[in-house]
């Protein structure tokens, strides 16, 4: 497997028409972190949705073929200034990180926009456009932030965080 796999156009149909009626009402908390010591950013906690909890959490599963257990599924929400800061999800291998993400963020405005996701790569940083409907996998130990939308901006980075871990039936 790949470090870091990307599903372009992810959700389709229904599903996808759900989600975004979701997001219309949406109550954000300016609660969220990555650590103790990072920098707040928007956030909501899907614990209780079951949209999420088990429609597109079936999704997952059945498009990257491996059966998880679900830890958690949130919102993270940037503004401009809110760049993550490097960050792991989990130091354990058997975990996984889901992002989709659900901002207007295009293929014609990701240069203007940014809000890049970053992945240390041994020799490197991959930056993945955050283009809405993308969906992206990858271990929880791989250390990676989220960087803020561009000042020039007015759009909200919305990232569909699942926080996975490898079912001891897969094992």
């Amino acid at each position: 497997m790949k470090p870091v796999t990307v599903y372009d156009n992810f959700l389709n149909g229904e599903d996808l028409d759900d989600v975004i009626k979701y997001m219309e009402n949406v109550k954000w908390e300016f609660k969220g972190k990555t650590s103790s010591k990072s920098k707040r950013f928007w956030y909501v906690n899907l614990k209780d949705e079951q949209l999420f909890t088990e429609k597109i959490y079936r999704l997952i599963q059945k498009k990257t073929t491996i059966q998880f257990e679900m830890v958690r599924v949130m919102l993270n929400g940037q503004t401009f200034g809110q760049d993550g800061d490097y960050h792991t999800d989990e130091n354990d291998p058997a975990f996984f990180t889901f992002l989709l993400y659900i901002s207007d963020i295009n293929r014609e405005n990701v240069d203007k926009i940014g809000g890049y996701t970053q992945f240390k790569l041994e020799n490197y940083i991959m930056n993945i456009e955050p283009i809405f409907n993308r969906g992206v996998l990858f271990k929880s130990n791989i250390v990676h932030r989220g960087l803020a939308p561009s000042r020039d901006s007015d759009i909200l980075r919305i990232s569909l965080a699942f926080k996975l871990k490898i079912s001891d039936v897969a094992i």
